[in-house]
């Protein structure tokens, strides 16, 4: 039995049927670290109720480790190892534009799941650099809790 990836009951649990091993997988992944646990078929009495308490794992684990974006179905990522700025989603560029050049941080993010990204640029010659870059982080940071409050409130009525 194949679990649909579409649908947003089946979020982080993996169908497994090997020989011995019957069962629904949870796996949850926070900052590098996995959460993991198999609700076996015959240890819960059935696919039905090896599935539900696979869930029920699941809807824990993850509100434990995600809070309020929990029920989000849309993955932002908080740290990355190759950022340099410090926060994720803002970086600096600095253009050569004739004889001057432009400098700006520039807060990143994607309204639409597989949707184009977004960019809005804060002026490193007009706002001083401190605060280009705090406006970036501030604009980042309500664009990131707007996606998240608009697809907790889409994903709830979908499962309705």
């Amino acid at each position: 039995m194949r679990l649909s990836r579409r649908n947003p009951r089946n979020r982080n649990i993996t169908r497994m049927d090997h020989e011995k091993v019957r069962g629904y997988w949870v796996r949850v992944v926070k900052d590098g670290k996995l959460y993991q646990k198999l609700f076996s078929d015959g240890q819960y009495g059935g696919k039905r109720r090896a599935m539900e308490a696979a869930r029920d794992y699941r809807d824990e684990i993850r509100q434990r480790l995600f809070g309020d974006s929990a029920e989000s179905p849309r993955r932002v990522f908080t740290s990355c190892k190759r950022n340099t700025s410090g926060m994720v989603g803002v970086h600096y560029v600095e253009k050569q534009r004739g004889d001057s050049v432009t400098r700006a941080y520039v807060a990143s993010w994607c309204p639409t799941k597989g949707g184009p990204q977004k960019h809005k640029y804060f002026s490193v010659n007009r706002l001083g650099k401190r605060e280009a870059f705090r406006q970036a982080c501030a604009w980042r940071k309500a664009r990131v809790t707007e996606i998240l409050h608009s697809r907790a409130g889409a994903s709830s009525a979908m499962l309705q």
